[in-house]
């Protein structure tokens, strides 16, 4: 069975949330000109993570559009917690649901 927004596997959200500091660093390591690459590269691993976690094709890429927003702000110089990172996913995925 397919997991629906309003059950998000926190593991896995906790998973992909306690790996951007190593995603942001390779991605900081890369020339500029390469970030998109890279970017692209971290949406469909991540994609296939969660469809591979039970979520469907629309419920993973609203977590990753998610996800990707809270890396690029990272990147760019963000210091939220692991914890305020999740809520933040959770809340805009939720949002997206209620539309």
């Amino acid at each position: 069975m397919l997991n629906p927004v309003n059950s998000i596997d926190a593991t896995v959200i906790e998973r992909i949330v306690y790996g951007f500091p190593a995603v942001a660093k390779a991605i900081e390591d890369a020339p500029p000109e390469k970030w998109w690459i890279a970017l692209e590269a971290a949406e469909a691993s991540y994609i296939g993570t969660l469809q591979s976690s039970g979520f469907s094709d629309v419920v993973s890429q609203a977590l990753v559009a998610a996800i990707i927003q809270c890396l690029k702000g990272q990147l760019a110089g963000d210091r939220l917690t692991d914890d305020e990172i999740i809520d933040k996913i959770r809340a805009e995925v939720s949002a997206l649901a209620g539309c």
